[in-house]
């Protein structure tokens, strides 16, 4: 019996498991769930921030200048940045939307910022709507006269607890299927039902 034990003890064969703070896999695994966390607490607190708050012009005020003055701020930073913008001060500032900049540009409209109402439009926009629809529909089309670049407008409405604003689209004019029917506010073409493809009214101030 004890031959046995000592054959046990001594085969190189057999290890003893390491305990947790030994064993390197566990502890990456432990700091990947701690990234996570910290990561979501940031999300969360930036998405819940009230810009209300007595701390909001202040904390606005040192990342502006800080911005202005050609420092890096971090993601969480220019993220809070951009909404305090937004929500306080109620300026535009392009890179908030399209950080990696605009392709497919509409000459005098900014679609990070588009006008309130078709009456915004210049003259070179022809309003293309079909007359047979036009009374009954919320929908008005409109048609650049130089680039021929079609835009809409879908007027607003509320059908039981479903409550739309008003919003523009965006057709590609290179469009193949549904997948890729309207182009985003930053130009990048987008699918039929996605929520890129309806452009938000913001009535900013551009920074």
């Amino acid at each position: 019996m004890r031959s046995s034990l000592n054959k046990f003890d001594t085969n190189p064969e057999i290890q003893t498991p390491l305990s947790p703070k030994q064993n390197p896999r566990n502890n990456s695994f432990l700091i990947g769930i701690i990234v996570l966390i910290v990561i979501s607490i940031s999300i969360l607190t930036i998405l819940n921030y009230d810009p209300s708050n007595p701390n909001a012009e202040k904390d606005l005020t040192l990342l502006h200048e800080r911005y202005t003055k050609g420092e890096l701020l971090d993601k969480k930073e220019f993220a809070l940045y951009c909404l305090l913008l937004e929500k306080v001060w109620k300026k535009h500032l392009l890179a908030c939307y399209c950080p990696k900049g605009v392709v497919n540009e509409t000459p005098g409209i900014d679609w990070t910022n588009p006008p309130n109402s078709p009456e915004k439009l210049g003259s070179e926009w022809i309003e293309v709507t079909n007359e047979n629809a036009k009374e009954k529909s919320l929908r008005r089309e409109f048609q650049n006269r130089n680039t021929k670049e079609k835009i809409v407008f879908d007027i607003g409405f509320g059908l039981n607890d479903y409550t739309q604003e008003n919003h523009w689209h965006r057709y590609n004019s290179d469009s193949q299927t549904d997948r890729d029917r309207y182009l985003d506010m930053c130009g990048e073409k987008v699918g039929k039902t996605s929520p890129k493809s309806h452009i938000k009214i913001r009535n900013l101030t551009h920074e």
